[in-house]
């Protein structure tokens, strides 16, 4: 005690020194208009916030100075007792953030399972692996910190040349999301904060705003937007109170490359907490190996010091327990039979042995004795084909022989059917690029799979398709949009898509959507191309503003199947992968989709449909 009554001297003595009535005066104005208010642990002088003025003031109570100013929240570890247990706890908030903490960082994919890290850096920075910069979610939980104040739950909080207004959630990344755009809460991007930086000037206060008015917010598990490891929604941390969602579309799309998101959040007595970071590392390819960080050196340094490429701060220490398979065709289509035999047709001309014996005889036949004159030839020349069935002509030898010629013939001259490429598989895929069965088939001839979803978006269309014919000479358009004319996909639906906008590739100031195309238009050349132009925006080649086609390659394909390679379903030349965002969702019901794929030569293929049977909006 004797300890404590020395620092408790020292302080007091400073205390006089500034406060006098002054501080007197001032605790005492502010008393009342926070009295009411939910107390705030070691706020003594409840002006809502913790600072040194509490201490001076708890100190000033425990030796007994007359006319302290007692708004009733002296009792810091609130047991009932007024003494130094207090004031230790309240010095330790001083010391450390008296903001929310928060409880998890990651991400997730679109169906609320949450992703598996790769390891983490020197400095405690988890890392993260997607194979694409979109169709997954950022989850952020928090709980309250030192403060005891509910996190807050404010996702936009903004005024022009005001940064001091922020959100609850603030976070920020080292690369431009989308196309980085910044102006605040558009659909075209947000701007990157590199390094990370959250002082108060206008453009980090629109970018914290920019990003976190994407965030959906929870306090309640049954709503969070993870599972468990019973499929149920939950949130990642059971000590967690408050989840933020960020769901990652085109809009703000990661780039290929290694992205800084920094965190933090603010509880409703405006106190901030520490700032956790996680590292995104966006690469085509197989999942690379997980890693065990860098073992610390003796000398410490600073973590995370302005650098942006983290990639070498760490080694990969291949601790993972997966040996990457050399040949991922042996897993892909060890059994698969090719899904289109090519029988090539011979003309089955079939020289019928001639009946009979061709009696194309020319009987001259003379008359009667020669007069004294020139003979008169009669040229009897009577043509008896004996061939049964066929009438007899009296023509020219040439015309009259007895082939027949059975006319079994099946060539390909006049042409049936598309001549165009063969669509191999249409399909649909989660956000996180699984496939995802039928749910059930209708009953026409073929059958059209039906796909349910509880809500209309965050889905990828994935066409698969091949060179038609032996020789395959004819390439296939590789464009899902153009200028001018139509794409190399076509895909149209039934029901406009969003708010079914007439312009084609909407900019985010526009209403957004796909017009609808019903009934399907199978002709040849189609109608309008401006609905296929539309919808092929969506279409990517897994970079931002790629509308082309994929290779079936790891590197590129979107089909991630178990053993997280990615690969195309079927025997095909050309992948097609496009993500049905928020501002093209599919109505409520069911809406049928068709799609054809063309070649260089123009020739379209046969449609491809599947149905969407959706529950409406975008979740």
């Amino acid at each position: 005690m004797q300890c404590f009554s020395m620092t408790g001297f020292a302080l007091r003595r400073r205390v006089s020194r500034i406060a006098g009535s002054v501080l007197f005066t001032a605790v005492v104005a502010l008393a009342p208009r926070v009295a009411s208010a939910q107390p705030v642990a070691g706020d003594t002088n409840c002006d809502g916030q913790v600072s040194e003025a509490d201490m001076d003031l708890l100190i000033l109570r425990l030796f007994g100075e007359e006319d302290v100013p007692d708004c009733g929240n002296f009792d810091v570890n609130r047991d009932s007792v007024i003494s130094a247990a207090d004031l230790g706890l309240l010095a330790s908030f001083l010391r450390a953030p008296l903001g929310p903490q928060i409880t998890f960082l990651g991400v997730a994919r679109t169906d609320g399972v949450v992703a598996t890290p790769l390891g983490s850096l020197e400095d405690g920075t988890v890392v993260y692996y997607r194979g694409g910069g979109l169709g997954f979610q950022l989850v952020i939980e928090g709980a309250p910190g030192a403060s005891r104040s509910p996190v807050g739950t404010h996702t936009l909080d903004s005024v022009a040349g005001n940064p001091n207004h922020r959100p609850d959630i603030q976070a920020e990344v080292t690369n431009q999301l989308g196309d980085g755009s910044t102006p605040v809460c558009d659909e075209f991007g947000v701007p990157a904060t590199n390094p990370i930086d959250f002082s108060f000037t206008n453009s980090i206060s629109n970018a914290l705003n920019d990003l976190a008015c994407r965030a959906q917010v929870t306090s309640t598990r049954a709503t969070a937007c993870t599972q468990d490891r019973f499929g149920q929604a939950n949130f990642v941390n059971p000590s967690s109170k408050v989840q933020f969602c960020i769901p990652v579309d085109t809009a703000i799309a990661f780039p290929t490359d290694d992205t800084l998101f920094a965190v933090q959040l603010r509880d409703q007595a405006g106190k901030l907490g520490s700032v956790k970071r996680m590292l995104l590392r966006v690469i085509s390819g197989p999942m690379p190996p997980t890693f065990t960080p860098v073992p610390p050196t003796t000398t410490p340094t600073a973590t995370f010091t302005k650098t942006v490429t983290p990639t070498a701060t760490f080694t990969r220490t291949p601790v993972n327990t997966r040996t990457p398979t050399s040949s991922r065709t042996a897993t892909r289509s060890p059994t698969r039979t090719p899904s289109r035999v090519i029988t090539p047709v011979t003309p089955s001309i079939t020289p019928t042995p001639p009946v009979g014996t061709p009696t194309q005889t020319p009987t001259q036949t003379r008359t009667g004795q020669p007069a004294t004159g020139t003979p008169t030839r009669t040229p009897s020349r009577t043509l008896s084909p004996t061939r049964s069935g066929t009438p007899t002509r009296t023509g020219p030898p040439a015309a009259t022989g007895t082939r027949t010629r059975t006319p079994t013939r099946t060539a390909p001259p006049t042409p049936t059917g598309p001549q165009g490429p063969i669509i191999t598989f249409f399909g649909v895929l989660t956000a996180g690029e699984q496939e995802v069965p039928p749910t059930s088939f209708t009953t026409d001839d073929p059958p059209i799979p039906i796909y349910d979803f509880t809500f209309g978006c965050l889905f990828y269309f994935v066409v698969e398709a091949k060179k038609r014919g032996p020789s395959s000479i004819f390439d296939i358009v590789e464009d899902t949009f153009v200028d001018v004319g139509c794409p190399g996909l076509e895909v149209q639906a039934t029901n406009p898509l969003g708010m079914g906008s007439l312009t084609v590739c909407d900019l985010p100031t526009d209403p957004g959507g796909v017009p609808a195309t019903n009934p399907p238009d199978l002709n040849d050349p189609p109608l309008s191309c401006n609905a296929f132009n539309d919808i092929g925006c969506l279409f990517n080649d897994g970079t931002i503003g790629g509308t082309k086609a994929r290779l079936c390659t790891d590197t590129s394909a979107c089909i991630l199947n178990v053993n997280g390679n990615h690969i195309c379903k079927t025997d095909a030349d050309r992948q097609f992968c496009g993500l049905m965002d928020s501002r093209n969702s599919f109505p409520k019901g069911r809406t049928l989709v068709t799609a054809r794929v063309r070649d260089v030569s123009g020739h379209l293929s046969a449609p491809a449909q599947l149905i969407i049977d959706s529950g409406g909006g975008c979740e």
